[in-house]
């Protein structure tokens, strides 16, 4: 009688291999979510536990203010100073001959 042989067909193997393949995907993916939701459930915590700590310390409100010119008063709408720029901060004025 003609025995058998143990090697299964190409086929059969490819699919097998397959098969383990789309498994360890599936775990992958059921890792990756599992770290993900704990991650969101951490961050939940932590942002609950800043809220209850911050109703004691309110964050200071950042205020905006008009910007000043160098010589400390407000610009005026002289027709002389008009269209002139500034100088700049650094630079040293010029002496008069």
């Amino acid at each position: 009688m003609p025995e058998k042989s143990s090697i299964p067909p190409i086929e059969a193997v490819i699919e097998y291999v397959e098969s383990l393949r789309i498994q360890e995907e599936a775990k992958q993916i059921k890792l990756h979510n599992y770290r993900n939701v704990r991650r969101r459930i951490q961050h939940k915590k932590f942002l609950e536990s800043e809220k209850k700590e911050g109703k004691a310390t309110p964050t200071p409100k950042k205020v905006w203010r008009k910007k000043v010119s160098s010589l400390g008063t407000p610009p005026s709408d002289d027709k002389q100073t008009k269209g002139m720029e500034s100088p700049a901060l650094d630079s040293k004025p010029e002496p008069a001959p």
